[in-house]
């Protein structure tokens, strides 16, 4: 019993020490009567608890966790206004009504802002690599050698390791909604062709983190292809996932810390979506490839900014352009068509994109083979939702991409 009582006052001289090394003011003084309340009461608690049960082992795991939770409370910020290590304002005590709506949010905040030794602990969490490159709740995922993965709703990882995967329902209700557009499209004489783009952590899987391993099974963008090559064989679909594949050994497809592909990424999968705009229409004039030029674009990386992490702001990235080619800058608005140059000749098809961000550095490549090119960027799958926007355009061609995540959602 004296041995017990012997290793609780050291721990209360050690307490009290850190607390003069941690604390000032009137937080110092606060600390100081809280140690002492919490050791009086461990000290009462352990004597009482010793009277019944002689186990070393359980008695120190009691005072162990008692302490570990009472530094929270001993080292509780009350005064101070900034978090020097973050640089920001901490959350003050809410003065709103308890029985307000936001008080228990304000409230939170203030006791997770303030709870006793908080900067110490957020050092070392940093320092623990799984901790640091793990967090699950978090709208980005931390992959290898610098890599970023969007984790939107917090279950995009699920989606990557097979722990959500394609039912027959799913697969028969993303069928339905192709034929419901095919036969839009039917109805008023114009062609589909479909691109799905891959996520970048179907092409780019050993950069994702670490942590997060697949089940045993095929990748649910495979799922799909296969499914829609079996059940839609005379639709145009273009799954342009055996081509970056193979691509990516020569280039970087998609961008390290942002959500998209890079323009190298863009071209691949263009070829082969090529293919299939000379099926459904032999006018469209083909790419010429000594085109292609290298240049500088401005980098903007939209995980870094989700991370609240931006280290790249004002660098530029290597990529490719098109010589002679007028600007194409798509916005969403699905509320009208927006029309950009073509410069396929007046004989080569009217295009119409229907897209999501991922036709950004597509839509240069297509508008080299259309007479005009028109955009409509809505996340709206089913066309009759949006039929008169459509039509306003008087396509021969639409064209509908639509990132892999969007499906399975």
């Amino acid at each position: 019993m004296k041995k017990l009582l012997s290793i609780i006052l050291l721990l209360f001289i050690i307490n009290i020490i850190i607390a003069y090394e941690v604390n000032q003011g009137i937080d110092l003084l606060i600390s100081i009567i809280t140690t002492l309340v919490i050791y009086a009461v461990i000290t009462l608690f352990t004597i009482r608890i010793f009277k019944n049960d002689k186990n070393y082992i359980s008695i120190i795991f009691y005072i162990i966790a008692a302490l570990v939770l009472g530094q929270g409370v001993i080292f509780f910020t009350y005064t101070k206004t900034m978090s020097s290590s973050e640089n920001r304002k901490l959350a003050k005590f809410p003065s709103v009504n308890p029985f307000h709506e936001e008080f228990a949010e304000d409230m939170d905040r203030y006791i997770n802002d303030r709870i006793g030794l908080r900067e110490y602990a957020l050092k070392v969490y940093k320092k623990i690599d799984f901790f640091a490159n793990l967090n699950l709740s978090n709208n980005v995922i931390a992959g290898k050698d610098g890599w970023l993965f969007l984790n939107s709703e917090s279950n995009n990882f699920k989606y990557f390791q097979r722990a959500q995967k394609y039912t027959p329902e799913k697969l028969n209700a993303v069928k339905a909604l192709i034929d419901k557009n095919i036969k839009f499209c039917q109805d008023n004489g114009i062609e589909l062709i479909i691109i799905i783009p891959p996520n970048k952590s179907t092409i780019y899987p050993e950069y994702y983190n670490k942590y997060i391993r697949k089940t045993a099974g095929k990748d649910n963008y495979l799922i799909l292809k296969d499914y829609l090559n079996k059940n839609l064989q005379n639709a145009h679909v273009v799954m342009p996932y055996d081509e970056l594949m193979n691509e990516k050994e020569n280039n970087t497809l998609y961008h390290k810390a942002d959500t998209h592909w890079n323009t190298f990424g863009a071209y691949t999968a263009y070829k082969s979506l090529e293919k299939e705009i000379k099926k459904v229409n032999k006018e469209y004039t083909l790419f010429d490839e000594s085109r292609i030029k290298k240049c500088e674009k401005d980098v903007g990386y939209d995980l870094e900014t989700l991370s609240y992490n931006v280290k790249s702001a004002g660098q530029k990235y290597e990529s490719i352009c098109i010589d002679g080619l007028d600007n194409i800058t798509l916005e969403p608005n699905n509320k009208t068509v927006i029309w950009h140059k073509g410069y396929g000749g007046e004989k080569a098809p009217n295009v119409l994109v229907i897209n999501d961000s991922f036709m950004a550095e597509l839509a240069p490549f297509i508008s080299t083979g259309v007479s005009s090119l028109w955009h409509l960027w809505t996340y709206d799958a089913d066309f009759s939702k949006v039929s008169d926007v459509i039509l306003e355009s008087k396509p021969d061609i639409i064209i509908w991409e639509r990132l892999e995540r969007y499906w399975f959602n």
